[in-house]
């Protein structure tokens, strides 16, 4: 369905506007598109190839955008219009809670939150620390073609979160698959 609105929408402006005007407007359009129609999921691929069906975290996944696995083999999902991370069940079922499987949440309801904005990035350190990158905070005013001027610097984020020792560490430099310390 997003992508059916998002064709008509590109298809209507076409020719209309000079080509950074379209590319603004279409990525305005985007924004709202993802806005309006919520969610999203993750997927699988395991080292065959094979696809698994997709991941949404109990529907707590909303426009997905970075990704990382910890020293446990979980998953890390920077859900950016949820303003929330999203921890799931990786392959080793052995380091998740009894009874879930590859995919399922482990994270609370929505996920963990605390100071996000918009995010679009999750990195897991030595130390087990989730760092998560805003990159947003207020689209809103950025996208006016007038924004309020008390708020017209706010469009894009302002800083790092970092959740303190809540991931399984990892053995840095991340070259190849995570691995335990």
């Amino acid at each position: 369905m997003v992508k059916n609105v998002l064709k008509s929408k590109f298809e209507s402006l076409e020719g209309s506007a000079s080509k950074a005007d379209d590319e603004a407007q279409t990525w305005v359009d985007l924004f709202n598109t993802v806005a309006k129609y919520p969610g999203g999921d993750v997927s699988m691929v395991r080292p065959d190839g094979t696809v698994l069906s997709p991941f949404d975290g109990g529907n707590s996944i909303n426009a997905p955008w970075g990704i990382a696995v910890d020293g446990n083999d979980n998953v890390w999902v920077a859900n950016a219009f949820g303003r929330s991370v999203t921890q799931l069940c990786g392959a080793r079922l052995e380091n998740c809670p009894p009874g879930a499987k590859t995919g399922d949440p482990i994270s609370p309801p929505g996920g963990y939150i605390g100071g996000l904005q918009i995010i679009t990035d999750v990195a897991i350190d030595p130390a087990g620390n989730v760092w998560v990158a805003n990159n947003w905070d207020r689209p809103d005013e950025g996208f006016k073609k007038v924004p309020e001027p008390a708020l017209s610097t706010r469009f894009g984020g302002n800083g790092t979160v970092v959740f303190f020792g809540l991931a399984k560490p990892v053995k840095t430099p991340l070259i190849g698959p995570p691995r335990a310390p």
